[in-house]
């Protein structure tokens, strides 16, 4: 027994009608992945973003912390300075 095309025409409609609602789904999963795409595009713009302000940020505690660092030796020398001129003025004890 052979199958007619009538028969191929109507398996193949009965199989399209069983299948539309896993294609609708399936539909609707992939418009919830574009989203899900388009969102996580927007995070990593914007954790690329944080990470070039903290890398800044970095940077400019490690430059004040190296000028913070030459005043107070600046400092020192100075207050080195102060002291040895009182000593030799008698203003302060030796």
């Amino acid at each position: 027994m052979s199958l007619t095309n009538e028969d191929l025409i109507a398996i193949s409609q009965l199989l399209d009608d069983r299948l539309k609602p896993i294609n609708d789904r399936l539909d609707k999963m992939d418009d919830r992945l574009d989203k899900t795409d388009s969102r996580l595009d927007v995070i990593e713009m914007k954790q690329d973003i944080a990470t070039k302000k903290i890398d800044d940020l970095r940077l400019d505690v490690a430059i004040s912390e190296r000028d913070i660092r030459r005043d107070i030796h600046k400092l020192n020398d100075g207050m080195e300075t102060v002291v040895e001129v009182l000593k030799q003025h008698e203003l302060l004890p030796r």
